[in-house]
């Protein structure tokens, strides 16, 4: 699950559980302030499962969804979007029954009456469940990483045993690793990983791979390379853009936007 989500040093699981529990006592005590006729526990008590439940779904659906190309390709709301509508519609049922058992409500007497009543629960579904889904995955999408203040005692090998092993790597035939991988050269749909004795060619991209590397590791130099830092041994201007060198001798294109960041190695 880490794979899918990265949020830093927090659990997955744990930041996920955690929300549902602060959103059943939210509901719970906002929906208690609206009907006297219920305890405010048994109002947190139903919330929690509504919020618990739905929450389990997702997950599900998102880390199953994982196993197709095709949805790993997708921009990442969009996979979001795709995993929480789904998730809301199977969710839908599951809450319609919650409302009959938990808080009374009566059952459809007519086949036509339950497929409006359903339709009626998932448009009432479906869009909060979607939003919350999109809010709670927000962190990772943009990057942003729950982490302990580091240690400057701490050293680099400690720090390397320490990331966390990118899905893409899986893919690999030969086993390499993290910290021996010295370009990542995207073409087509294919990524061409390079390490200083191995290449290999795996069906990925370019952009999901670099958002599962930790980013002291190395950056992207072009649309279609990420390099290692220590990998660099210099930067040459080329023109309006740049080449790098690398201590193994290949060569890699540095795009005009890009040249910024190494400037400092110009010789």
């Amino acid at each position: 699950m880490q794979d899918q989500f990265r949020l830093g040093d927090i659990s997955p699981l744990k930041y996920f559980f955690a929300i549902t529990i602060v959103l059943g006592v939210v509901f719970g005590l906002i929906k208690a302030d609206d009907d006297s006729e219920l305890s405010v526990a048994f109002n947190i008590f139903q919330w929690v499962i509504q919020t618990t439940v739905p929450i389990a779904i997702l997950l599900t659906i998102h880390l199953a969804l994982q196993s197709w190309q095709s949805f790993n390709r997708l921009n990442p709301w969009l996979k979001l979007t795709l995993s929480g509508v789904l998730g809301g519609l199977i969710f839908t049922p599951l809450a319609l029954m919650l409302d009959v058992y938990l808080l009374g409500e009566g059952w459809p007497s007519t086949r036509p009456a339950f497929w409006l009543q359903m339709a009626d629960e998932a448009s009432g579904v479906v869009p909060p469940v979607v939003i919350v889904w999109l809010a709670m995955n927000a962190p990772w999408v943009l990057r942003y990483e729950l982490r302990k203040q580091d240690d400057p005692q701490k050293s680099t090998s400690e720090q390397t045993n320490n990331w966390v092993q990118p899905a893409f790597l899986k893919l690999i035939k030969q086993p390499i690793a993290l910290d021996d991988i010295r370009v990542i050269k995207a073409e087509l749909h294919y990524l061409e990983i390079i390490s200083d004795d191995h290449r290999e060619l795996i069906l990925y991209n370019l952009k999901d791979a670099i958002a599962e590397l930790p980013a002291e590791l190395g950056m992207q130099c072009h649309r279609s390379y990420w390099v290692a830092r220590k990998a660099i041994s210099q930067f040459k201007k080329k023109g309006r853009e740049g080449v790098l060198l690398l201590k193994n001798e290949i060569q890699v294109p540095v795009s005009r936007s890009h040249t910024a960041s190494f400037k400092k190695l110009t010789i």
